[in-house]
Parts: structure tokens; C-alpha cells; sequence
């Protein structure tokens, strides 16, 4: 259990904004954080799947690894938030 608060600690905060109180560290998914996490995963994503991904045109690959870090519940939502977002 000590492995995973320590993970926590050290992961979660690229996403979520951190409060302490009493003790414990607290965690509030950052849609902003989440947004910048994902342009920097996807990348990679795309350039490991690259071999798998040949006959895709560039949305569909998009498309395909954001499947791969994101759920399929809040994939319409980030979606939404990456075409909102200035690139």
C-alpha cells in the first residue's frame, strides 16, 4: 500500500491539483494538466504504434492511440477539449 500512495504522489500531481489538509494529500483531476499530459503521451503513442498503424489516415491514428490513454467514456471529452485547444 505504501508503494502505490508513494506512486500516487508522484504521478498523480502531472494531472490533478494537490491540497494537503490534516495530513492527507487530496486529489482533483486538472483538465488543463490532463491536456497537456496527453500532448506530450500521444506522440509516443503514435510513433510505438507506428508499425500497426500504416493505412490510417492521420485523425484515425489520433483517433486509435488516444484509445490507448484515455477510457472509451472520456474519450468524446478530451477529444472536444484537444480540438478546442490552440495547437
Amino acid at each position: 500500500m505504501k508503494l502505490l500512495a508513494k506512486a500516487a504522489e508522484s504521478c498523480l500531481p502531472l494531472v490533478c491539483d494537490t491540497k494537503e489538509a490534516g495530513g492527507d494529500l487530496f486529489f482533483r483531476l486538472n483538465d488543463d494538466r490532463m491536456l497537456a499530459w496527453l500532448l506530450v503521451k500521444l506522440p509516443m503513442v503514435q510513433e510505438a504504434l507506428d508499425g500497426v498503424l500504416g493505412g490510417m489516415d492521420e485523425d484515425a491514428k489520433v483517433a486509435y492511440c488516444l484509445g490507448f490513454l484515455v477510457s472509451a467514456r472520456s474519450a468524446r471529452r478530451v477529444a472536444l477539449m484537444l480540438l478546442s485547444e490552440p495547437i
